[in-house]
């Protein structure tokens, strides 16, 4: 048997493989390269520009789809029917919204906010840009494109493991369990590695962004940062768990 590409449940779990598969490929290697060398190649400030957008807004990408696929799937599971009526509404348009959205915002601010950056060629993602400096519009960049969506994936995912519960003895009467398991069991385990792998990295963020900014610096640094790779890199093994050709 072949994978049903058209199922609506596959769709999110698709696009976050394939934005994931892009990380690996073209944004990993340049964190690589900068991990061998010391520094970034080549040392200009474009360079710097284009990898603090592009990172930024690659790692919001799988943010918004665990999270908009963990609301999804709570519809898919016990609203089936609605989801598939207004499919065209309330499915497609917001995958295309994840992967827009992030990328034009993160260029915009990088680009066009009126600050200069003034770039480390010897950290990574040269040292962030220059609109991370400032409390305002830093502090709502974290809380929409980070924090939001990771308390989210939290708390839809807690509810869904409770209706389930709630429901389960009346999903098994009504035959809808079997047809459900993979789907849940599948979201559920991505969810937890989104989970165990950026909940350090938030709260250590909110105890820079309000308490001390130089709080676990070097930490964040050399581990932090690169721990978020996890995610992609061990994704398409989690997510095998939910086909149906996989026994």
């Amino acid at each position: 048997r072949q994978i049903n590409y058209k199922i609506l449940q596959n769709h999110v779990i698709l696009a976050l493989l394939f934005c994931n598969f892009i990380l690996i490929t073209t944004e990993l290697p340049i964190t690589l390269v900068y991990s061998y060398y010391g520094h970034i190649q080549p040392e200009n400030d474009q360079f710097c520009s284009f990898w603090v957008g592009y990172n930024y807004g690659l790692y919001a990408i799988g943010l918004l789809l665990i999270t908009f696929g963990s609301i999804e799937r709570y519809f898919l599971i016990f609203h089936e029917r609605f989801i598939r009526k207004w499919q065209f509404i309330i499915h497609y348009p917001p995958i295309v919204f994840c992967f827009i959205y992030p990328l034009m915002f993160y260029n915009l601010l990088v680009n066009f906010y009126p600050c200069e950056s003034a770039y480390d060629y010897e950290s990574y993602v040269c040292g962030s840009a220059c609109y991370q400096f400032q409390t305002i519009i830093s502090t709502i960049d974290y809380i929409t494109n980070i924090f939001s969506p990771v308390v989210f994936m939290i708390l839809i995912n807690i509810i869904l493991l409770f209706r389930v519960i709630y429901r389960k003895q009346a999903m098994k009467v009504a035959n809808t369990w079997r047809k459900n398991r993979l789907m849940y069991i599948q979201l559920v385990s991505i969810s937890v590695l989104y989970f165990i792998i950026w909940i350090p990295f938030c709260i250590i963020s909110l105890i820079r962004l309000f308490y001390n900014p130089f709080f676990f610096q070097d930490v964040t640094m050399l581990l932090i940062n690169y721990c978020l790779y996890i995610c992609p890199l061990a994704s398409p093994l989690i997510s095998l768990v939910g086909l149906p050709v996989v026994r």
